[in-house]
């Protein structure tokens, strides 16, 4: 059509049979995303053409026939996108490249198949290669080599948009809910300071770059970033949005400090995407946990502390620093009244042993039949205790 007139140029009628009632029936649910819409390639225009599924070349000015592809070929596309001098023809699990826009007579090169639920959005354009939404994150495919594609994790996918120009361009995704931004690091860095810098006294931009360092392995930074925080928190600590902000930083702390452990007792990294990278060095792991401490108020988080602490002090070969953090749950009443989450356990099976294996390690000797023993020894043991009186006191190694 002519866009100031809205006359139309010319009209392409989808053939169909005549006498086929079939083609009319609904036979696929097909969502939004995958709707088809034309691509321009030149003076040409190509598309999925209904009903029958077959990719159409038409001329741009006349709308003749140019050339056509059965669709099937292709694993019955439904949709194209021009990347390149390719084309790409898109199905739920698969991509086919035609190069040089040529549907009769180049030979399609296709991509990996991808496992269910498939590709979970619209796939797009980025500069000469194609971004596909998994729903765990984003595939990159090149396509004159569509089988080496590049996968990057993302906590949420979906419909996609590369946004920016001149160096500074990054990915929008957007789901049902929301539109999420994925920047390179130094893009979202300045960003985050500039947030800082305009709301000095609000401790939510901080919070919000901790997090982010925090998952993208900068762990060099959370130590000032948290040390910024509290200073702000400890202004006015009794306001409902500092009280909200200190339990944000606990968690985000403590979320750093067991993917931590868990690190360095199972010699792998988590790969679920959007979680806390563990930190791999102990100097700065412990001033972590120092500020953990700090950020700590509520009896379960000092109890939570202490056992990453107690860890801690273990993998620096200091067995009185180990002892010395359980012994402060067993001394304390309000502490031996927590209940453990599952986070809390120290180890895996009889190789590290368990925190209630541990606690029991440290509990004085002088306590006949474990009358005395704290309620948190009791409910954390794994095991009942082998002596039938009073328990040996182990070994500080043996701790």
């Amino acid at each position: 059509m002519r866009p100031r007139a809205g006359a139309h140029v010319w009209i392409r009628l989808s053939p169909g049979k005549v006498y086929d009632p079939t083609q009319f029936q609904r036979t696929e649910n097909i969502p939004p995303q995958d709707m088809t819409l034309p691509v321009i390639d030149g003076d040409a225009l190509l598309f999925v053409e209904a009903p029958k599924g077959r990719i159409v070349r038409v001329n741009l000015t006349t709308g003749k026939l140019l050339a056509k592809l059965d669709g099937a070929r292709l694993d019955n596309p439904h949709y194209l996108v021009k990347v390149g001098n390719a084309i790409a023809a898109v199905n739920p699990s698969k991509i086919a490249f035609l190069p040089d826009g040529d549907i009769e007579h180049a030979s399609p090169h296709l991509s990996n198949s991808f496992a269910k639920p498939g590709i979970s959005g619209r796939v797009a354009a980025a500069g000469d290669q194609l971004l596909v939404p998994l729903e765990s994150g984003v595939a990159l495919i090149d396509p004159a080599r569509p089988t080496e594609e590049k996968r990057a994790d993302f906590v949420y996918s979906g419909n996609l948009i590369v946004a920016g120009s001149g160096g500074r361009s990054h990915i929008l995704a957007a789901d049902a809910a929301r539109l999420h931004t994925y920047l390179e690091w130094d893009q979202a860095e300045s960003l985050l300071n500039a947030r800082v810098a305009a709301h000095p006294k609000d401790p939510q931009p901080l919070l919000t770059y901790l997090e982010l360092a925090s998952r993208t392995g900068r762990a060099e930074r959370l130590t000032d970033l948290t040390d910024r925080t509290l200073t702000l928190l400890n202004a006015d600590p009794t306001s409902p949005a500092s009280l909200q902000g200190r339990q944000r930083l606990f968690t985000l702390l403590l979320e750093v400090a067991r993917n931590s452990r868990f690190a360095w007792a199972t010699q792998s990294t988590p790969r679920a995407p959007g979680i806390a990278q563990p930190i791999k060095n102990l100097t700065i792991l412990d001033a972590v946990v120092d500020r953990l401490g700090r950020a700590a108020e509520s009896p379960s988080q000092q109890v939570f502390t202490l056992l990453e602490k107690a860890w801690l002090r273990e993998k620096q070969n200091n067995p009185p620093g180990a002892i010395e953090a359980y012994q402060q749950i067993l001394t304390d009443t309000s502490l031996g009244a927590v209940e453990l989450d599952p986070g809390s356990r120290l180890g895996t099976g009889d190789v590290s042993g368990s925190a209630g294996a541990r606690l029991e390690a440290t509990d004085p000797p002088d306590c006949p039949h474990h009358a005395h023993r704290p309620a948190a020894l009791r409910r954390l043991r794994r095991r009942s205790p082998a002596c039938p009186g009073r328990p040996r006191r182990r070994r500080a190694r043996e701790v």
